[in-house]
């Protein structure tokens, strides 16, 4: 093996270097700033970090998020993805990395809609808001809906899979409205809701200016939708 170091002539490697590839990708800048958001302490205080296994839900959902930014497509084999890559990188350890994959990711999810995951929303928007100073002046809503294949015959709960306006213009289809509420200071986002598929626009605005008041503690902002 030969060593090319800097514009150099190549010069021989010493006796017993061994070659490694460490794969690391944008992660170390995904996991900075995932520090800053404080995403994992966040997750721990509100759906806990014991009895969870080898790996908690909240560094199993960190990992999940560096995945959504970095691999757009289907959410399944999270552990193929993840294999190549260095475990530190993900702040993981051998065991852990070992750990990962679409069944322990789905427990982290389900987790998210306890009574006590729904908090976390809330909890993140603000660190948001405070740690990268962003403008709270005014707010822009929309919604969109997100369209199911298949019967979901026993969507009874709130939201419930079921007919409504399709944006997609698929009303053969069922659906869910999801809405979404960003500040126009970059367009981030601080507030979401899923509604029940029939849920129309007009009737989502009080809850979500309500939130967005609960959010910044006042209720002087303008809010667009």
């Amino acid at each position: 093996m030969t060593l090319r170091l800097g514009a150099g002539r190549p010069r021989a490697a010493p006796p017993g270097a061994v070659h490694r590839i460490h794969q690391l990708g944008p992660h170390p800048i995904i996991a900075h700033f995932l520090d800053r958001l404080a995403l994992e302490p966040i997750v721990r205080g509100c759906v806990g970090g014991a009895r969870q296994g080898v790996v908690d839900h909240a560094r199993t959902l960190a990992v999940l998020v560096h995945n959504l930014l970095v691999s757009p497509g289907p959410l399944y084999r999270i552990a193929t993805w993840l294999a190549p890559l260095e475990p530190q990188v993900m702040g993981l350890t051998s065991s852990q990395h070992a750990a990962i994959n679409d069944d322990r990711v789905a427990r982290a999810l389900d987790a998210l809609t306890s009574e006590r995951g729904r908090s976390i929303w809330f909890r993140l928007a603000l660190r948001l808001i405070k740690q990268f100073e962003l403008e709270t002046q005014r707010f822009h809503h929309d919604t969109t809906t997100v369209t199911f294949h298949g019967a979901y015959a026993t969507a009874h709960g709130a939201p419930q899979i079921i007919h409504g306006y399709n944006k997609d213009h698929r009303p053969d289809l069922k659906q869910l409205v999801f809405g979404l509420t960003a500040t126009a200071d970059g367009a981030v986002p601080v507030w979401h809701e899923v509604y029940s598929g029939n849920r129309t626009d007009d009737t989502v605005h009080r809850s979500t200016v309500d939130a967005l008041r609960a959010i910044l503690g006042r209720a002087e902002f303008i809010y667009v939708a």
